[in-house]
């Protein structure tokens, strides 16, 4: 079925990708056997609505490149549902072209003439993938047209070329192509660690399905910690393998002016470079002496992140003072990716923190 969908369909710029819903796949399939390409065209720009771009980019934090660019991804997304394909294009090209260079091993986007993205064991790193209409998007766009256009050339959109690209069959086209990225970026990491991949949960396409349906059917957790909060000197109180456990274990090692162990649990991302973590997190704090701290609440925002807020009193300068720390909490594997958070392979680390008065 994905070579029958690939063959109809990748040179009009939609390829079959593993977490791409079967049924519909099929249903376009039968259309364009039938020769109505119009329709299973209009089929397949439908099918990116609300609940599937919601569930998209919650399967896209599997991929830990992705995070740091969530937030874009957030807005596009908004921008794409109110209809402004104008702004969301844009973003989502560079969105697909920045994951790739960061993923790939030769440091290579998505629009590089050269780029190799096929994988073993891939339906989206498929040669008939992935690859093929990376060569369609990056087509040459040498004259200035005013016409509406139904493939997202990069090189027409961005350099201005290809001005009737706001429309919403491309914008469709986008999501779909990074949504297929992300099964190439985990199928490349499987490629490289099979045995580490397998396991930690993600091994190949058959165990990929599983992944997705854990993902889909993930409920954040009901946390009432009312309106006092929940005080807390002691670690032990907190349940095992939970952010807020290992959120309390940082804000014991700060108590203690332990450095080293509270870069321990900050993601590497935070710092361009591990070694001056430690460094990093003594200028930050080291003026902030800990007294005492408590939860005010635990936000549970998607099956790898979770975002606390907490009440701390410090000292600076010999003047205690009440502050709300807010830090954004990451769930990674022992190789650095993410990890759904039933998955006992992995620890919670801080991606971010920020103080507030």
């Amino acid at each position: 079925m994905p070579d029958r969908f690939n063959g109809h369909f990748a040179k009009f710029g939609w390829i079959a990708y593993e977490s791409f819903d079967k049924d519909t796949m099929k249903e376009a399939v039968i259309l364009a056997d039938s020769g109505n390409l119009d329709g299973a065209d209009n089929l397949l720009v439908e099918y990116y609505d609300q609940d599937k771009l919601h569930i998209g980019l919650l399967k896209m934090e599997a991929v830990k490149e992705f995070l740091i660019r969530k937030e874009l991804a957030l807005k596009a997304k908004e921008d794409y549902l109110e209809g402004r394909y104008h702004a969301c294009i844009p973003v989502v090209l560079m969105m697909i072209d920045g994951i790739v260079n960061d993923v790939h091993e030769d440091q290579k986007g998505f629009f590089a003439r050269d780029v190799d993205l096929t994988a073993w064991n891939s339906v989206a790193a498929h040669s008939s993938g992935l690859q093929e209409i990376s060569r369609l998007f990056q087509e040459s766009r040498t004259r200035t047209t005013t016409e509406q256009i139904k493939i997202p050339y990069r090189n027409g959109i961005l350099h201005g070329r290809d001005l009737g690209y706001a429309n919403k069959i491309v914008a469709a086209k986008t999501w779909a192509t990074l949504f297929a990225i992300r099964d190439w970026a985990l199928a490349k990491k499987v490629e490289k660690e099979p045995k580490k991949a397998k396991k930690l949960g993600i091994s190949a396409y058959e165990n990929l399905e599983q992944f997705d349906k854990k993902i889909e059917s993930w409920k954040p957790r009901n946390i009432n910690l009312g309106e006092e909060g929940l005080i807390s000197c002691n670690p032990d109180i907190f349940e095992l393998h939970t952010p807020e456990k290992r959120l309390s274990e940082f804000m014991e090692y700060w108590a203690k002016k332990n450095y080293g162990k509270m870069s321990e649990i900050m993601d590497p991302l935070f710092c361009e470079s591990s070694s001056k973590m430690a460094g990093v997190i003594r200028s930050q704090f080291k003026e902030k002496s800990l007294i005492k701290y408590k939860l005010l609440d635990i936000e549970d925002k998607a099956p790898v992140f979770t975002e606390i807020t907490a009440l701390v009193t410090v000292e600076e300068n010999d003047i205690s003072s009440e502050k709300r720390f807010s830090a954004k909490m990451i769930h990674l594997d022992d190789n650095g990716d993410t990890a759904l958070r039933d998955n006992f392979y992995g620890k919670w680390k801080i991606v971010n923190y920020q103080f507030q008065d």
